[in-house]
């Protein structure tokens, strides 16, 4: 399978979104051992000085006449070291505390409600190829699931007939998920992978208590060889730290479920890519060199993420979209946000945002598909003010 899946460059949004899979590594292994209080004590003792600007206040009058007022974070969904600084702790958490609402990407979608992208993908082999490898895979992890639930014991039944029943109630499961697995659309499958990619890897080796000095040496080897000192350490991601430490704070997502869809479905024409990463995540096992290259590729990613809050800008490294991805990912869904955001009502009050940093910032080669959505607020006649790091 990986003859069909190269090992691909980080992109902005999904090349974070790729981390999820190094992110358990390090989120799952220690939750389980620390209390929430040891953990946010912690997290503050570790955070580091310095840090720019990735939070912004926004007020104005809206079209309706009515002011508003809110803030916006740019996060890069995957809690990185370099998110928990000084400024997260004594700029970011004070405004947070006192806001109405939490509002984030989290829309809610399963499976089987993603529906199909206007424009199919080209019906090359390879493409063909491809979906039928993700719905295979998927199928066995389905008939996995149904093969683990509780056997139909039949009382009075002689063992003939037991084993009779036996047989059709394997056929049924085996069915049923095929029939799944066949009934996705080209999302769906994206969907089923992460799921089911997840509940997977939360089973592996990697993720057991007697693994962790094993980690702590592939950490510090990957630090050798790439000559970065940067501390890889136990966080969350900001939105799943601002739920569990507030949790009188109303959550909601920005996004509804077709707004992820359409996102994806418009990345064309490197959607392929954006499948192919998805699906080769399957293909990850416990060896030390695919853990020792995660690490790797971890350390670099808080280098140019830290160097694209300094500056201002997104990183070329970090932004290596293509003009079709850029417009899929951010542009179809920034004017919808935008929107949102600028419908008064008693909500909207003191509302806090959670966003991607690729909305907020322009990328640094000026290669810019659209507009940022804190440049949208602007050109609505809002107040954008950046919140400065210093008092």
């Amino acid at each position: 399978m990986k003859k069909f899946y190269p090992r691909r460059k980080y992109s902005v949004r999904t090349g974070l979104r790729s981390l999820h899979f190094l992110l358990a590594l390090f989120l799952l292994l220690p939750c389980h051992s620390y209390a929430e209080a040891e953990e946010k004590t912690e997290i503050h003792a570790e955070s580091q000085a310095g840090g720019g600007v990735r939070m912004w206040e926004v007020t104005g009058i809206a079209k309706d006449g009515k002011y508003l007022s809110f803030h916006i974070l740019g996060v890069t969904h995957n809690g990185l070291e370099v998110e928990y600084d000084d400024y997260f702790f004594k700029k970011v958490l004070p405004v947070f505390s006192r806001a109405s609402a939490l509002s984030a990407e989290l829309a809610p979608l399963l499976p089987n409600m993603a529906g199909e992208c206007p424009v199919p993908l080209a019906p090359t082999m390879a493409n063909k190829e491809m979906i039928q490898a993700a719905r295979e895979q998927i199928r066995s992890v389905l008939q996995a699931m149904f093969d683990r639930s509780p056997k139909a014991v039949i009382p009075g039944a002689t063992q003939a007939e037991q084993e009779a029943i036996d047989q059709m109630v394997k056929s049924n499961k085996a069915a049923h998920a095929k029939q799944l697995a066949e009934s996705y659309s080209e999302y769906g499958l994206v969907v089923a992978m992460n799921t089911y990619f997840q509940a997977q890897k939360n089973g592996s080796a990697l993720y057991k208590p007697e693994s962790k000095n094993k980690l702590e040496a592939l950490i510090q080897q990957a630090k050798k060889e790439t000559g970065f000192t940067d501390e890889i350490s136990i966080r969350p991601d900001l939105v799943d730290y601002f739920r569990t430490h507030y949790p009188q704070i109303k959550v909601e997502s920005i996004d509804a479920p077709q707004d992820v869809v359409d996102a994806y479905c418009n990345s064309r024409p490197h959607r392929e890519l954006e499948f192919q990463h998805h699906l080769q995540r399957w293909a990850f096992n416990d060896s030390e060199a695919e853990v020792l290259q995660m690490l790797k590729d971890r350390l670099q990613f808080n280098r140019d993420l830290k160097k694209s809050i300094e500056n201002g800008k997104m990183a070329d490294t970090l932004s290596p979209f293509s003009m079709e991805s850029q417009t899929g990912v951010i542009c179809t869904r920034n004017p919808r946000w935008l929107k949102k955001m600028l419908a008064s009502s008693l909500d909207s009050q003191n509302k806090f945002y959670a966003l991607g940093l690729a909305h907020l910032l322009p990328r640094e080669d000026g290669r810019n598909q659209c507009d940022t959505l804190l440049t949208m607020l602007k050109k609505e006649g809002m107040s954008v003010k950046p919140v400065s790091p210093t008092p």
